[in-house]
C-alpha cells in the first residue's frame, strides 16, 4: 500500500526538491501535517526545508480583516438587530435557540454565495417570479414553494412566518453591516469577506505556491477562493479518490467528480485504482457498545499484531463516538495505541459533577419560593466524585425517608451550604469556583495517579477554562440569561468539549473517528458501530429556510452530509487489505440495529471476499448468579406482627407474588428504593394532580346523586380549571412555573373533562365515597390453626349507576382490563401479570364484607384509565376475549378468594423462604437487582 500523502510527498519532492521555501501546502485540518512531514524526511536522504503547512480556515482568517467570534456573542448582536426590526416583548432568553438557527442559515448562506435579496423575497403572485429569476429550473422551484404555501386558508402561524420571513433581508443586511462595523464575522462572513478582499485588491496573494491536498466537500465560497488562486497561476490540486466512484452511480464521487473538473488533479489517475486491488472484508453483528468495543480491540491487537504486521497501519475508526467511553476501560496494557479523538468531557465524572450542580440550581430558582431540592438530584451529588466523605454522608443522612430537603438542612456544612445557595449569581463564575475545589478533592482523596482520575482533573480544567471565557462574554455586553437558558449553553459547551490524549499522532493503532481519517490510510480497518444511522448520521437539519429554497440556492442539505460520508467510508476502505465492519444489534440501545448502507452497497459490488460473523461469533459471556433466596428470620417477625396491626396492602401483596425477595429487601429488610426522576415528575405528580382534582371537584357530592344537567353545567363552567389550578398550587412537590408541569396541568384538566362527559352519559349517578379508606379481616390457616389476616386499602371511588355499585380506581398507565378465568394472569409470578386487577378485585372483596354493602351481585369492578377515558365509558374488567361481558364481583370472588389465600398461606409460613423470581423481566427495572445481580 503506497498512502495517498506519500503519493503527494514524492510528488512535490520530485518536483521542487529542496526549494520548499515558496510553497504552502493548504490541508483540510492539522492531523495530516504530521503524516506528510514523516513521508517528506523519508524520501529525502539529506536534511530539508519543509514546506510551510496550514489549512483553508487559517488561510480564510488571514486575508480578512475580520475576527471570528463564539455563537454567544454572535447571537447577541443579532437579537440587538433583530429587536430593531421586530420589537416585542421577547426577551433574550426566547430569542437564544432559534437565533442559532437563523445564524447558521445566515451562514449557510454566505458559504453558498447565495443571493440572500432573492432567497427573501416575499413572492406573492407568478409574475413576481418571471420577473426576478433568470433560471427557469430555479423559478419553477420557487412557484412550487410558494404556490403549496398559498393554497391552504390563511392562519395565525402563517401570518407570523409571514411577518418574519419579510424581515428577514433587512435584518441580514443591517446584521453584517453591524458585524463589520464591530470588526468581527461568522465563519460564512469571513470567508465571503476574505474572497471579496482577494477580488478587490485589497488582499494581495503572496508570491508563493499554493498546494491544496485531500479536500473533498467545498462550498461554493471556497471553490471561489480557490479558482481565484488557480487563474493567478499559483495553485495545484492533489485530490483523494478512486476510480471506482468517479461513475455517477456512487454517492460518494459526488462532490469529488466536480473538484477534478474545475481544478485538475497533479497526479496521474493510474493511482487511483485501487478498488480493483482484493480485500479481505469482515461483517461482525454483535449486541451492545460494550460487545462492540471488546471485539475491535481483539481485532485490532490479536489479528493485526500477532502477524507482526506495522500497528501504524491499524485503525479503529468510531462511527459512533459513544463506543469510545466502554472501550477505554478495555484497552489491554499496550503501549502501541493512540485515541486521537480526544476524550470527551462529556464523559468524565467532573462534567457529571457539574451537571449535578446545574439541576440542583435550576430546581431550586423554579421551586417557588422555597429553597429545596429533590432527593433524586441530592443523592446523585452524593454519589459524586468530588464532593467529601463527611458531605457525601450528610447528604445522604438528610435525604432518609424524604421526597424534597430543604437548603437550611445543610448548614452545617460551610462548602455545601454556599455550593447549593443559588441567588442571582452568573452560572458560569459559580460553576467554575465548584470545580476548582473539585480539582482539590480528587487530588487530595485519589493518591493512586490513575489514567482516569487523570483525565477527570484535566477535564475539569478544561471546564473552568472554557466557563472564563463563556463569563467573559457574558460580563462584557451585560448579556441577562435566565439561569435555565444559561445552565443549557454551558451544558452544550461541555458536550463540545474534548480533552486530547498524549502520545504521537502517526504510530501505534489508531483510535479515530471517521472525520478525523481525512487525507490517512491504514491497511487494517475496523470499523466500530457501523450501523445505518450513524453511518450517516440521520441527525436532522434544523433551518428557517424551506428545503426547497435551500436546495435550489447550493445551500447544505441532507444530501450533502450524506454524500460526505460516503466520501470518508470509500476513501478510508480504497487502500485497506483488511476492512472490519462492526454492528451494534441490539435494538434496545440504537434506533437502527442494521449494518450501515454502505456497506450493503459493497457487498452488491460482489468484487471482495466477504465473511459474514454474526453475534455467535463473539459474545460476551457472563456466568448468571444462582437463585438469590433468604429464609424467614426476625426482621420478617417483626414486620408481620406490625402488618397485623396496620395492615396489608395489595401493594405489598403484588409486590410478594412479584418477587418474594424483592419483598423481602423492601418490607422486612426495609430497603428504601432510589426515586427517580421518571416516579417523581411523571407518575407520581401526574397521578397525585389527577387524583386530588377529581376529590376536590366531586367531594361535595358524596351522598348525593347528580343529573345529567349538573354534568353538563359543569363542563360549562370554568371550574374544572380553576379547581385544578388550585390543587396544582397546593400540591407540595409540583412546581406551578414548570413548563412541563403546565402542560400536565392542561392533560389532567383534560381528562377530568372526559370523565365528567362519561359521568354525565351514564348519570343520573350517585357518588358514594371517594378515597375510602377499606380495612378487613381474612382467614388463611397454619396447619389447620386458622388466622385472621388484615387486609386494607384505598378505593378511589365508589359510585352507583342504576342498581350497580361500581368500584372504581384511577389509573395513569395502560393497564390490561382482562382476567383469565383461571385467575394465572392475577397470581401466577411466571408470566405477565395484571397488577391493577388484582388490586382492585382487594378493594371490592373488602367492601363487600362491609354491613349494608350489596350483594357481590351487584358490584362491578373497574378502571378510569386516562389513556382510554375517550372510550365513552370507565374500563370494566372482563373475561379473556369477552369485552361486551363485564365481570361482577359474585363471578369471581370465591376462586380470587381461594387463589389470595394461597398466596398469604406462604407469605405467613415460618418454614417458608423469600426466593429469587424466576421471570427475569420483573428484574429489570428492580431497584434491588445490583444485590442479588440479576
Amino acid at each position: 500500500m503506497v498512502q495517498f500523502l506519500k503519493l503527494v510527498a514524492q510528488d512535490i519532492y520530485d518536483k521542487f526538491k529542496n526549494n520548499f521555501e515558496d510553497k504552502i501546502v493548504v490541508l483540510p485540518s492539522k492531523r495530516p501535517e504530521y503524516y506528510l512531514y514523516r513521508y517528506l524526511s523519508q524520501i529525502s536522504s539529506n536534511e530539508i526545508l519543509a514546506p510551510k503547512v496550514t489549512t483553508l480556515n487559517e488561510l480564510v482568517e488571514s486575508w480578512s480583516n475580520l475576527i471570528t467570534v463564539s455563537n454567544l456573542e454572535l447571537v447577541y448582536h443579532l437579537y440587538i438587530v433583530y429587536k430593531k426590526h421586530l420589537p416585542g416583548s421577547e426577551t433574550f432568553d426566547d430569542f437564544y435557540f432559534w437565533g442559532e438557527v437563523l445564524l447558521s442559515d445566515f451562514n449557510d448562506i454566505d458559504k453558498a454565495l447565495a443571493k440572500p435579496e432573492e432567497i427573501f423575497s416575499l413572492i406573492e403572485n407568478i409574475k413576481q417570479i418571471e420577473d426576478t429569476f433568470d433560471d427557469k429550473e430555479l423559478a419553477s422551484t420557487i412557484e412550487r414553494f410558494w404556490k403549496t404555501f398559498y393554497s391552504d386558508e390563511n392562519t395565525e402561524i402563517k401570518e407570523r412566518f409571514l411577518e418574519f420571513w419579510k424581515n428577514l433581508l433587512p435584518i441580514y443586511k443591517d446584521y453584517n453591516k453591524y458585524l463589520s462595523e464591530k470588526g468581527i464575522a461568522y465563519h460564512g462572513k469571513n470567508i465571503k469577506n476574505s474572497l471579496d478582499n482577494l477580488k478587490s485588491g485589497n488582499v494581495t496573494l503572496p508570491n508563493t505556491d499554493f498546494i491544496f491536498v485531500g479536500f473533498d466537500y467545498l462550498t461554493n465560497a471556497e471553490k471561489s477562493i480557490l479558482q481565484f488562486i488557480k487563474n493567478s497561476g499559483k495553485a495545484q490540486f492533489y485530490w483523494d479518490y478512486d476510480e471506482l466512484y468517479l461513475d455517477k452511480k456512487y454517492e460518494a464521487g459526488y462532490h469529488i467528480r466536480e473538484n477534478l473538473k474545475l481544478f485538475p488533479s497533479a497526479l496521474d489517475k493510474s493511482n487511483f485504482e485501487n478498488f480493483e486491488r482484493s480485500k479481505s472484508v469482515d461483517i461482525y453483528e454483535t449486541p451492545g457498545m460494550s460487545s462492540v468495543a471488546q471485539l475491535a480491540i481483539n481485532c485490532a491487537t490479536e489479528k493485526h499484531l500477532s502477524d507482526n504486521s506495522n500497528p501504524d497501519f491499524t485503525a479503529i475508526v468510531l462511527a459512533d463516538t459513544n463506543i469510545l467511553q466502554p472501550m477505554l476501560s478495555k484497552l489491554p496494557k499496550y503501549n502501541g495505541i493512540n485515541i486521537t479523538t480526544g476524550w470527551p468531557v462529556k464523559y468524565s465524572s467532573s462534567a457529571a459533577f457539574a451537571s449535578n450542580f446545574l439541576n440542583l440550581w435550576i430546581q431550586q430558582t423554579n421551586s417557588k419560593n422555597q429553597k429545596r431540592f429533590s432527593v433524586e438530584l441530592l443523592l446523585s451529588l452524593a454519589n459524586s466524585k468530588g464532593i467529601t466523605h463527611n458531605d457525601s454522608a450528610l447528604i445522604t443522612e438528610k435525604c432518609k425517608g424524604k421526597i424534597f430537603v430543604d437548603i437550611d438542612e445543610f448548614q452545617s456544612s460551610s462548602w455545601l451550604y454556599k455550593s447549593l445557595l443559588f441567588e442571582n449569581e452568573t452560572v458560569s463564575s459559580k460553576l467554575s469556583d465548584i470545580l476548582k475545589n473539585y480539582i482539590a478533592v480528587c487530588k487530595e482523596s485519589c493518591e493512586n495517579k490513575t489514567v482516569q482520575n487523570s483525565f477527570d482533573i484535566e477535564s475539569a480544567q478544561h471546564i473552568i477554562t472554557h466557563l472564563n471565557q463563556f463569563s467573559n462574554v457574558i460580563k462584557s455586553f451585560d448579556i441577562q440569561l435566565e439561569i435555565n437558558v444559561q445552565a443549557k449553553l454551558i451544558e452544550r459547551l461541555i458536550n463540545n468539549l474534548s480533552v486530547p490524549f498524549e502520545g504521537s499522532p502517526v504510530s501505534g493503532i489508531q483510535i479515530t473517528s471517521i472525520a478525523e481519517t481525512k487525507c490517512l490510510d491504514f491497511e487494517n480497518v475496523i470499523i466500530a458501530g457501523a450501523n445505518e444511522g450513524m453511518l450517516p448520521s440521520t441527525s436532522r437539519q434544523i433551518s428557517h429556510i424551506p428545503y426547497s429554497i435551500r436546495k435550489s440556492y447550493g445551500l447544505t442539505t441532507f444530501e450533502d452530509n450524506i454524500n460526505i460520508t460516503a466520501y470518508h467510508v470509500y476513501r478510508l476502505m480504497q487502500r485497506s487489505k483488511n476492512i472490519t465492519f462492526i454492528v451494534n444489534s441490539d435494538e434496545q440501545e440504537i434506533d437502527k440495529a442494521e449494518p450501515t448502507r454502505f456497506l450493503q452497497q459493497f457487498i452488491a459490488e460482489q468484487k471482495w471476499d466477504f465473511k459474514p460473523k454474526r453475534a455467535h461469533s463473539f459474545q460476551i459471556v457472563s456466568k448468571l448468579p444462582q437463585p438469590t433466596f433468604f429464609p424467614w428470620d426476625e426482621k420478617v417477625s417483626a414486620y408481620m406482627e406490625e402488618v397485623q396491626i396496620k395492615g396489608l396492602s395489595p401493594t405489598v401483596i403484588n409486590t410478594y407474588i412479584d418477587c418474594p425477595l424483592k419483598f423481602y429487601f423492601k418490607y422486612p429488610c426495609n430497603l428504601e428504593e432510589p426515586v427517580t426522576i421518571e416516579n417523581v415528575i411523571d407518575n407520581r405528580v401526574f397521578g397525585n394532580l389527577l387524583h386530588k382534582a377529581i376529590e376536590d371537584l366531586y367531594k361535595g357530592f358524596i351522598g348525593k346523586t347528580i343529573s345529567a344537567t349538573h354534568f353538563d353545567n359543569l363542563l360549562k363552567s370554568k371550574t374544572i380549571k380553576e379547581r385544578v389550578e388550585k390543587v396544582a398550587a397546593n400540591l407540595e412537590e409540583f412546581n406551578i412555573h414548570s413548563g412541563y408541569n403546565k402542560l400536565l396541568q392542561e392533560i389532567v384538566i383534560e381528562y377530568i373533562t372526559q370523565i365528567i362527559e362519561i359521568d354525565k352519559l351514564n348519570a343520573p349517578i350517585q357518588i358514594i365515597d371517594l378515597e375510602k379508606k377499606v380495612k378487613s379481616s381474612f382467614q388463611i390457616f397454619e396447619g389447620e390453626k386458622a388466622k385472621q389476616i388484615q387486609l386494607k386499602g384505598d378505593i378511589d371511588r365508589i359510585d352507583k349507576v342504576g342498581d350497580k355499585t361500581r368500584i372504581l380506581d384511577y389509573k395513569t398507565g395502560n393497564p390490561s382490563i382482562n382476567i383469565a378465568k383461571d385467575l394465572t394472569n392475577l397470581f401466577d409470578s411466571t408470566r405477565s401479570r395484571n397488577r391493577e386487577a388484582l388490586q382492585t378485585l382487594i378493594y371490592a372483596m373488602l367492601y363487600s364484607s362491609y354491613p349494608n354493602a350489596p350483594a357481590p351481585d351487584d358490584i362491578k369492578i373497574g378502571l378510569i384509565i386516562s389513556r382510554k377515558i375517550t372510550d365513552n365509558n370507565f374500563s370494566f374488567f372482563h373475561p379473556n376475549g369477552q369485552s361486551n361481558s363485564p365481570i361482577h364481583l359474585s363471578d369471581i370472588i370465591e376462586p380470587f378468594k381461594e387463589n389470595l389465600k394461597t398466596v398469604l398461606e406462604n407469605l405467613f409460613n415460618e418454614n417458608n423462604r423469600f426466593d429469587q423470581t424466576e421471570n427475569s423481566n420483573t428484574c429489570v427495572y428492580c431497584p434491588y437487582k445490583q444485590i442479588c445481580q440479576r
